[in-house]
């Protein structure tokens, strides 16, 4: 796929086929997991998943002046709390209980005898997950790019700034450094 709408009308095709409607704008996280059992391409849909909903949740928090403009640019799903009102925290995505390739991943993880995160070496370097990475990224630093050149290099510098924080402050250790280490070249 060659830019972020490319991945996003994949997301909802899949949508529709696994979920049999179009209702709504995103998943439950108790459908998290048969979603991505069930997609044409379970590592990619949740590397999709994981990049896009973190996008999408920082320009909504951090970017609330700008964010009907980039809803009307991406689509991208949400992911929504079973438990309660919100978003779901977004280490769901290095759960064992959710999903078919955070299961893979956490695997990975508790296999590792030295504590070295093999998260990073085994399921983050799949040559399925940095497409969707440098894909989702450049797509929104592109369209970031659109608006003049001052708020460009501002909106940019405090995305980047605000993403670091935010993988820190929810992914958890070992999710929050391999990931951060995924997504080096992009912040």
């Amino acid at each position: 796929m060659k830019n972020a709408n490319d991945y996003i009308e994949w997301f909802w095709a899949e949508f529709i086929k696994i979920k049999q409607d179009f209702e709504g704008d995103g998943l439950c996280s108790c459908e998290f997991d048969n979603f991505i059992k069930n997609s044409s391409c379970p590592v990619q849909m949740w590397a999709f998943l994981l990049i896009g909903t973190l996008i999408d949740q920082m320009m909504y928090t951090h970017f609330k002046n700008i964010y009907d403009e980039f809803r009307l640019q991406y689509r991208y799903p949400k992911i929504y709390s079973h438990e309660g009102p919100g978003m779901a925290n977004p280490s769901l995505f290095f759960s064992p209980l959710h999903g078919a390739a955070a299961a893979a991943a956490h695997a990975a993880l508790l296999a590792d005898p030295e504590g070295k995160s093999k998260l990073k070496t085994i399921f983050f370097k799949s040559t399925s997950i940095k497409p969707v990475v440098r894909v989702l990224f450049s797509g929104l630093y592109d369209w970031l790019s659109s608006f003049s050149d001052s708020d460009e290099e501002m909106y940019i510098r405090r995305f980047k700034h605000c993403l670091v924080k935010e993988i820190r402050q929810e992914y958890g250790k070992q999710g929050g450094e391999a990931f951060q280490e995924l997504i080096q070249d992009f912040i």
